[in-house]
């Protein structure tokens, strides 16, 4: 699957780099292992190097979702909500390193997948 259609480029998944995250109480970000390739392992199987994504694409599930883009703790009062269905794009690393999640009522899932440079 590749979202040239959504980020005017050549970006897609990478076989097993996805997430299924919990977002309960306390703010949670992304993990890093999640948008990273290990340099021993991009050197065996893609041959690049450390690498990291350059978008991603997340789904909301189960109950609706508070988050920021910037680093900053989302709360009912910071942040951009999400419901559940949402898809939110994120198109740069940086969005991706300081995405933080926090639950609206009830906890949420979040589908997270990385999109890589070709």
């Amino acid at each position: 699957m590749i979202f040239s259609f959504r980020f005017n480029t050549t970006r897609g998944p990478l076989d097993g780099k996805r997430e299924r995250l919990t977002v309960g109480t306390s703010a949670v970000p992304i993990t890093p292992a999640t948008y990273t390739v290990a340099e021993t392992a991009a050197a065996t199987k893609y041959a690049r190097g450390d690498r990291k994504a350059t978008a991603a694409v997340i789904q909301v599930f189960d109950d609706a979702i508070y988050f920021t883009l910037d680093g900053t703790t989302p709360s009912a009062t910071v942040g951009f909500e999400a419901a559940v269905g949402d898809v939110i794009e994120l198109d740069s690393l940086g969005k991706i390193q300081n995405f933080q999640a926090i639950r609206k009522t009830g906890d949420a899932e979040l589908e997270i997948l990385p999109l890589f440079g070709a």
